[in-house]
């Protein structure tokens, strides 16, 4: 939330965050202005997740790369993200649970607010489980504008819609790869593969 009310207020004070932790390896703040400031929506193939981030176009964000960018470790960083996002959302099937949810509670609110509901509820699932990644992951280090906007938040109680053992396992899977080091014949070999997982996760 805080990194999209930023994009959407002032494109100056981004760019000016995104150059104090700039790194060689990462995009220069150029290459994603444009994106950075398109807006999300289902049906489309806007924003940094080329879509919405539970349906990502990755084959749109990989062949938008030159050979050189490719290469670049801040994009295969960002290539793992967005395969992990369209796979853990395909695994826990968070859209059919979206569509029970709406279901469940037809008639108390507008599907508008509903859908809300179950956004925020989302939102607070991924704060739950916070702790329990850092556990399992001792090893994993936030990038440093994670930190910056401070977006990991820590909250108690049982996620509604994420279910830990099915988000590990996907985890675990796609920690299996090492998009890093791999040429760029080998991470579109990975692409291909991650992709078959998701549609048969569908």
């Amino acid at each position: 939330k805080k990194w999209h009310k930023m994009f959407n207020s002032d494109i100056s004070a981004v760019r000016s965050m995104y150059e104090s932790i700039w790194t060689v390896g990462m995009p220069m703040f150029s290459d994603l202005e444009n994106r950075i400031q398109q807006t999300e929506v289902a049906g489309r193939t806007d924003g940094l997740h080329y879509g919405l981030s539970s349906e990502p176009d990755i084959w749109g964000f990989w062949n938008s790369l030159n050979e050189h960018q490719k290469s670049m470790p801040g994009n295969r960083a960002w290539l793992k993200h967005l395969l992990g996002d369209a796979l853990i959302y395909a695994s826990l099937d968070i859209s059919a649970k979206f569509r029970q949810f709406l279901e469940d509670h037809k008639g108390e609110k507008s599907q508008k607010e509903l859908l809300a509901d179950a956004k925020r509820t989302l939102h607070l699932d991924w704060d739950k489980l916070n702790e329990r990644l850092e556990k399992a992951y001792p090893e994993a280090s936030l990038p440093d504008m994670v930190l910056l906007l401070n977006i990991v938040q820590y909250t108690t109680g049982e996620p509604v819609f994420v279910d830990w053992n099915v988000l590990k396992s996907t985890i675990d899977y796609l920690r299996s790869f090492n998009l890093l080091s791999a040429s760029n014949q080998k991470v579109e070999s990975i692409i291909n593969e991650v992709m078959r997982k998701i549609s048969e996760a569908k």
